[in-house]
């Protein structure tokens, strides 16, 4: 919570001379103003508190397209170029390590394709999974610009363990909605190796995270730990 304190002027004492009808009147009015400036002052916390979206669920692949797809990219295990890379990849082995999945490693190949997707996302303030995008798995998150650390984005996705229950995807969540984990699964996913992820501020003040995954978790048929 914002406290603002305003300084009152004038002092009060116990012998003050008794205020004149307009000395009232003004003193009134002073404080009528005061009160409006507060009002306000608080509308203007309320509307610039730092807030993030919920993120868009991916939609599940296929056994077949995963069986495909693996063929087609060849990645490199590249070393975290950025503090920020090297932030996002121990945020998502944290939650891999809990369950005992091998760690993922950075790939400059997604993280540039995660980069093209930002892009476009800020370029029209939009918040979308890309439909184009058929051969990597896709967290999305958005949230005010620089109020939110690249493990606080991960961890986003990382608190709908809450619901997570070990089986066969989608038969994995609490709700009996595998979108109400969709974003923690792809992070853990043992069939998963890489990630890569890219961010991109929009005109509307909003900073949004792409993470791209290979090969792309969230399959039908998939074991989850």
């Amino acid at each position: 919570m914002v406290h603002h304190h305003f300084p009152w002027s004038g002092t009060v004492s116990e012998a003050q001379t008794p205020a004149s009808d307009s000395s009232k009147d003004e003193q009134a009015t002073l404080l009528g103003k005061r009160i409006i400036v507060f009002c306000l002052l608080l509308v203007t916390v309320f509307l610039t508190k730092p807030s993030s979206s919920p993120n868009y669920v991916p939609q599940p692949s296929t056994p077949r397209d995963n069986a495909r797809l693996v063929k087609e990219l060849k990645l490199r295990n590249d070393p975290p170029p950025t503090a920020m890379a090297r932030e996002i990849v121990s945020a998502h082995n944290k939650y891999r390590l809990e369950v005992g999945v091998p760690p993922l490693a950075w790939s400059n190949t997604l993280a540039s394709h995660a980069m093209a997707w930002a892009k476009q996302l800020a370029s029209e303030n939009a918040f979308k999974h890309d439909d184009n995008n058929l051969s990597e798995g896709e967290n999305i998150w958005m949230g005010t610009g620089g109020y939110y650390s690249y493990t606080q984005m991960t961890d986003s996705f990382g608190s709908e363990k809450h619901y997570y229950v070990p089986g066969t995807f989608p038969n994995i969540s609490k709700t009996g909605s595998w979108g109400d984990v969709g974003h923690y699964t792809q992070m853990i996913c043992p069939e998963t190796t890489h990630v890569g992820c890219a961010g991109a501020s929009g005109s509307d003040g909003k900073y949004r995270l792409v993470c791209r995954y290979y090969p792309p978790g969230n399959i039908t048929g998939y074991g989850l730990k």
